[in-house]
């Protein structure tokens, strides 16, 4: 898990797989933090797959810091 502050927008949205690379971990590991810190990803309505707005991606690395 990455050290230092992730540098996202708080208002930009990350697919899982960027979400991870912007965080340093693996995606498993980022939905496993995502679940205990309650911060889900939303489905984007057209394509089904899963993103993290950046103020979840935030709020899940200052829990684990």
């Amino acid at each position: 898990m990455i050290t230092e502050m992730p540098q996202v927008k708080e208002t930009g949205r990350y697919q899982l797989t960027e979400a991870a690379r912007l965080m340093q971990c693996d995606r498993r590991t980022l939905l496993k933090y995502a679940a205990a810190f309650k911060q889900a990803p939303q489905l984007n309505p057209v394509s089904q797959r899963p993103y993290f707005r950046g103020r979840q991606l935030l709020r899940i690395w200052r829990a684990i810091m």
